[in-house]
């Protein structure tokens, strides 16, 4: 049994957060974003979660479609799938049309019903599905797929992948201006009332910062 990865708009979490409940119930070794350690990449994080799964659970609602995280975490799952190392599971659980890439699988249906939904998944999770099941497998393919259409989206998957896992260009546009060693700074305070002492702060050497004396 592998261990899997949840890809999820943060709109489904509460449905994420049972779903995860009931699979640790059942023994199922479970990732999900909630669980980056605080202060690592999130990118690095995400991305080496997935590539360890065996298992990517794809949480499709009108708001995973939209969401252009869910579709880069959903490619590199794709990505593995092509390399016979991963299985991509689409779980429907409000309706929506399936993004184009996995559009062809057969999924696992939580919006009729949850616990419907729970029945269908976990034999595959747990590869314990019968050779002599007649529904459709959740994750296999219910469309045959031409060749050379696959070896396009592996390509696809590949740029997007890259993309994804690149890390962030460094910008010069934050650069701080430079400030003299000797510069003298002012401070100006402003007060709707007070002491007549601290009006006219700008000239008042008190609240004067010399950078240099530091």
């Amino acid at each position: 049994m592998g261990s899997v990865f949840i890809s999820y708009s943060r709109n489904d979490r509460e449905f994420v957060h049972r779903l995860v409940r009931d699979l640790e119930a059942a023994g199922v070794s479970v990732f999900f974003d909630q669980r980056v350690k605080p202060g690592a990449s999130w990118v690095d994080s995400i991305s080496n979660a997935i590539e360890r799964a065996k298992f990517l659970l794809a949480v499709l609602s009108p708001d995973y479609v939209d969401s252009a995280w869910a579709q880069e975490e959903m490619k590199v799952g794709l990505l593995r799938e092509s390399e016979g190392k991963a299985t991509v599971i689409p779980l429907m659980v409000r309706a929506c049309q399936p993004p184009a890439f996995i559009a062809a699988k057969a999924y696992a249906n939580f919006a009729d019903s949850y616990e419907v939904g729970l029945q269908q998944l976990i034999p595959v999770l747990k590869e314990t599905i019968q050779e002599s099941a007649t529904e459709p497998v959740p994750g296999n393919s219910i469309e045959q797929t031409d060749p050379k259409q696959l070896a396009q989206l592996h390509a696809e998957l590949s740029r997007a992948v890259a993309l994804f896992k690149a890390p962030p260009k460094k910008s010069n546009d934050l650069a701080q201006p430079s400030v003299p060693r000797n510069a003298t700074r002012k401070c100006f305070v402003v007060m709707p009332f007070g002491n007549a002492e601290l009006q006219g702060t700008s000239n008042n050497p008190r609240f004067s910062v010399n950078p240099g004396a530091q």
